[in-house]
């Protein structure tokens, strides 16, 4: 079934392959200055978690893809441009990375994450079918934005909720989707 984007701007995605994920984790400037914080993030880089049936719906399709998190609230100190909270301060990638400067800052979010939520080989994991369930449960993730957002709590969340709302419904979602689709179905 092919999925409808409507009209769309030209934007060039970051879609990075494992080789490169795994290269980034050695670079990568981390919040986290401790060693095991590093080995930890490349160990999951170069053998990811299978934990993939526990991902979060609210963590966009791409490279990374995330598990429920503590509630400390640490990744938006890191990627702010990435990463928004639940209504408890659970975090999720609401835009994927669009550079490598970008990954590295989630990276650095998930060296600060008690639970390790995010996981770095989504690429090699979404199919064009998974997306495309994805997309048809899209009204969920809208409803329980505009939800939360109704609510009246903690300005942190309701930024990050705020970036989330414009995101879904702008050009470069819809232009992301896309290209996404199209590296998916090119590779399948």
């Amino acid at each position: 079934m092919p999925i409808d984007l409507g009209d769309s701007v030209s934007v060039s995605s970051y879609l990075p392959c494992r080789d490169d994920v795994v290269s980034l984790t050695l670079r990568a400037d981390l919040r986290n200055p401790h060693p095991d914080a590093r080995r930890v993030i490349r160990s999951k880089a170069e053998q990811p978690p299978d934990d993939w049936d526990q991902r979060t719906i609210l963590t966009v399709p791409g490279v990374v893809w995330s598990v429920p998190s503590d509630t400390c609230a640490t990744g938006r100190l890191s990627a702010p441009d990435n990463i928004a909270y639940d209504h408890n301060f659970r975090e999720f990638v609401f835009r994927q990375p669009r550079t490598e400067g970008e990954l590295a800052a989630i990276m650095s979010a998930d060296s600060e994450e008690v639970f390790s939520c995010y996981r770095f080989d989504g690429l090699a994991r979404w199919t064009h079918a998974s997306l495309g369930s994805w997309l048809e449960d899209m009204n969920v993730v809208v409803g329980y934005v505009h939800h939360t957002l109704s609510r009246d709590l903690d300005p942190e969340i309701l930024c990050g909720l705020r970036q989330y709302e414009a995101y879904l419904t702008s050009p470069e979602f819809k232009s992301y989707l896309a290209e996404l689709d199209g590296y998916l179905r090119h590779r399948e």
